[in-house]
């Protein structure tokens, strides 16, 4: 059985930890878009010839560090693109989330319930571009947020009883 006392200060530690891997993906990401962005505008789509494409190296989701190749349609790469935004948003997201968890301490804040519900959301839109796995992440958000949302009304209702 665990101890009570000791659940706030476990869930503050682990918060921690995940609010930090969070922000570490949420700052790869964003360079990660910035490294599409620069393929989107300065690499030629497949049949248009420029003269050549620029030695740089860059990570997509499909290919991890090859040399920069050129997307097969102006549709690839803004799909690409489009996850990307969701994610970092997505991060965004959860990483507030985490850090309202490693300051309180506390699972059942309007705030957490807000930032899981705003979680959802931004997974629900990023589903549209990525296909299955993001809806799938969508309802998983959804289910925690109608969890959370219970357990906080359930603690208000605790707090003003006692």
């Amino acid at each position: 059985m665990p101890n009570e006392n000791n659940a706030p200060e476990k869930i503050q530690r682990i918060s921690r930890i995940i609010y930090v891997l969070l922000k570490i993906a949420f700052v790869a990401y964003i360079v990660f878009g910035g490294f599409q962005l620069v393929t989107m505008i300065l690499i030629p789509m497949e049949g248009v010839s420029t003269g050549g494409s620029i030695p740089l190296l860059v990570w997509r989701s499909t290919t991890v560090l090859v040399p920069m190749l050129p997307y097969a349609s102006a549709g690839e790469a803004a799909k690409e693109l489009v996850q990307t935004v969701f994610t970092v948003i997505a991060l965004g997201f959860g990483a507030r989330v985490f850090r309202i968890l490693r300051e309180a301490g506390s699972p059942f804040r309007p705030e957490v319930v807000a930032g899981l519900k705003a979680l959802a959301f931004t997974l629900l839109f990023a589903g549209l571009a990525a296909g299955a796995a993001g809806f799938l992440a969508a309802g998983i958000a959804w289910v925690l947020y109608m969890v959370f949302d219970y357990g906080c009304a359930l603690q208000n209702e605790s707090d003003t009883t006692l």
